[in-house]
């Protein structure tokens, strides 16, 4: 849906559909008159780094990953992916997947939120810096902090994402999602910078991103002036949570 969006011209027509199947599967189905795509680069649309050369497409921003990653995830939930696309004609992307009944708990979660769900809806629209020098994982984390309504800007590591925030207008900015390991300047130095300027915004939220979870990683992080941190890999829910508590002066 996001690459249809991405690659259907204003005035253009997005369809999507979901069917249940037998046997507890789900078809989902995504169908746009969007600028298409050629029947050569159909054939390597689910490898990695890899986008059509097209001058509209070089001015969307991409790293050329997400389909590989839909089909990863397809294929680790004992799905199906399958494209059809015609150049200048649109394209129709096609999931299935089986998925269990929900709970009585789920189903009452859905059906009546409470008010953490509330909590989170609240954060819908604010700009956040993302530092993170891994392609892939940015990819992943984008989509994740976009899913609960976020505005998402990426910086390749520490050092860019210090830059973005000294250049922007105080405000500009409601939190930084920083990955501890990166190249030219890692979380803890980045956190340190932006703790020692002059900004307006230098006591923003800085929720740290790590695979290392130990006493002393933990300590680290407060020490370099972090408001909290989450596990890597992340997900959606460890992000609600992390917003959540920023929103009650929890970290």
């Amino acid at each position: 849906m996001s690459n249809a969006i991405k690659y259907t011209e204003p005035g253009g027509e997005i369809r999507v559909s979901l069917e249940a199947l037998p046997g507890g599967r789900y078809r989902f189905v995504c169908v746009d008159n969007g600028i298409g795509m050629s029947q050569e680069f159909l054939k390597h649309i689910t490898e990695d780094y890899v986008r059509a050369e097209d001058s509209r497409i070089s001015k969307v921003q991409g790293t050329g990953l997400g389909m590989s990653i839909v089909k990863g995830l397809t294929e680790l939930m004992g799905g199906t992916l399958t494209v059809e696309s015609e150049l200048g004609k649109g394209s129709r992307f096609t999931v299935e997947v089986p998925l269990p009944a929900a709970s009585e708990e789920q189903r009452g979660q859905v059906l009546a939120p409470g008010q953490e769900s509330a909590d989170v809806r609240s954060f819908e629209g604010k700009r956040v810096i993302l530092a993170e020098d891994n392609a892939l994982n940015a990819e992943i984390a984008i989509e994740l902090l976009q899913s609960v309504g976020l505005s998402v800007d990426w910086a390749e590591n520490g050092e860019i994402a210090v830059k973005m925030l000294e250049i922007s207008e105080p405000g500009t900015y409601f939190a930084v999602f920083m990955d501890m390991q990166m190249p030219m300047m890692d979380g803890v130095e980045a956190t340190r910078r932006i703790r020692g300027s002059a900004h307006a915004d230098r006591d923003i939220p800085i929720i740290a991103m790590t695979a290392n979870t130990f006493d002393a990683d933990k300590r680290r992080c407060r020490e370099a002036g972090m408001s909290g941190y989450i596990s890597k890999p992340v997900n959606s829910e460890a992000i609600e949570e992390a917003l959540m508590k920023i929103a009650r002066g929890r970290f």
